[in-house]
């Protein structure tokens, strides 16, 4: 199989200062323990060995315990579903210390494209990307860039935003919360849009915000979404990778959104919705221009407008004016309508709030971690 020149331009655009800084969400913090792979899979035709374009895909976590990894495997299956000259390969629950040996076992083995889910995965891929020039490097969260290497985010704060409109609608206690794995632009960009939602709607409301310290732990998530109820809220969201502070609201008989999979059989009575990222637009466009030797290492951070991420349908008892509200509202965000219009961060670039929005909007009570 031959090796494939990538065009590269030091300056590529708009698109490619864009840095969608996280920990997560999109990423986490890697600390996922163990590891295993998949070996490789072929295309549809089951030709491995005469597959136009071989992709390896490493992972944090296991896709069976964690919602954003169950994402991107979903994405990676649909991909070969859909391409019979494409042949992938998987290895899951990887910590960033072991990432750089399992991605350049895949450079070693000649696949064109290596992507990567945790944004502690950048050292690795910085250094290997420079190492094998010839293969196609993809960053998910990450927030460097470079001749072959690219990083993929979406704009995860737009359906905390929509999901908002409904909490601001359906709350009685006028006090949200927002259950935080860790302080970062890619939380905080979350809650403020989760805040503003409800505030768009409501503007008695007040957001109170807990950090939990892990991405993927349940008992520490289930005691902060608890501390939060006790403290008087009453609908809930969070963007850890597992869906505990929606099994916590369901057992207090609270609201609850959640991210990445839809969590309705979680909280059956109290479900708001779900923002699922669709990463297979993501890939689908790499694959492609790998493909056609068309790729260029160009960051992507898309949300609504580019049809990147979709709401799940609305739980069973949220009110129609509250779907009403908040469908109008996800219909102008796709429009071109700005979320932080009015705050005092609206007049950042998309590049500055990817990797430098880390403060409260007005209506979030205290102050964010030094």
């Amino acid at each position: 199989m031959r090796r494939r020149q990538f065009i590269r331009n030091a300056s590529i655009g708009s698109a490619a200062v864009l840095a969608a800084g996280c920990l997560g969400d999109d990423g986490g913090d890697g600390s996922g323990s163990g590891g295993g792979g998949d070996g490789g899979s072929s295309g549809s035709d089951g030709s491995a060995g005469d597959a136009e374009v071989r992709a390896a895909f490493a992972n944090a976590w296991d896709p069976s315990e964690d919602n954003w990894t169950q994402r991107h495997y979903d994405a990676r299956m649909a991909m070969e579903d859909r391409y019979d000259w494409l042949e992938t390969a998987g290895s899951y629950a990887i910590p960033p210390a072991e990432a750089e040996q399992v991605m350049r076992d895949y450079a070693e083995q000649g696949y064109d494209v290596i992507m990567g889910n945790n944004l502690l995965y950048m050292d690795p891929m910085q250094s290997l990307s420079e190492e094998y020039p010839d293969i196609a490097w993809e960053n998910a969260t990450g927030i460097r860039s470079g001749d072959n290497l690219a990083y993929y985010q979406v704009k995860a704060f737009e359906t905390h935003y929509v999901a908002g409109i409904v909490a601001g609608m359906v709350t009685e206690t006028d006090t949200i919360g927002f259950n935080a794995p860790q302080h970062t632009p890619y939380t905080a960009r979350q809650m403020n849009g989760w805040a503003l939602g409800a505030r768009r709607v409501n503007p008695n409301v007040t957001c109170k915000v807990n950090y939990i310290g892990a991405w993927a732990n349940a008992s520490e998530e289930s005691a902060s979404a608890q501390s939060l109820i006790d403290d008087g809220c009453d609908a809930l969201s969070s963007t850890s990778n597992i869906p505990a502070t929606t099994r916590t609201a369901a057992e207090n008989g609270v609201w609850s959104m959640t991210r990445y999979m839809s969590a309705r059989d979680q909280n059956p009575d109290n479900y708001i919705s779900s923002g699922i990222p669709r990463w297979e637009l993501h890939h689908e466009t790499v694959l492609e221009q790998v493909r056609n030797d068309e790729w260029e290492p160009v960051n992507r951070w898309n949300g609504f407008a580019e049809d990147w991420q979709e709401m799940d349908d609305w739980g069973k008892n949220v009110p129609q004016d509250a779907i009403d509200e908040a469908e109008t509202a996800r219909e102008e965000i796709a429009g071109g309508m700005d979320p932080f219009e009015g705050t005092r961060f609206a007049d950042m670039s998309d590049a500055e709030r990817y990797t430098e929005l880390t403060g409260y909007v007005e209506g979030i009570e205290g102050e964010p971690p030094s």
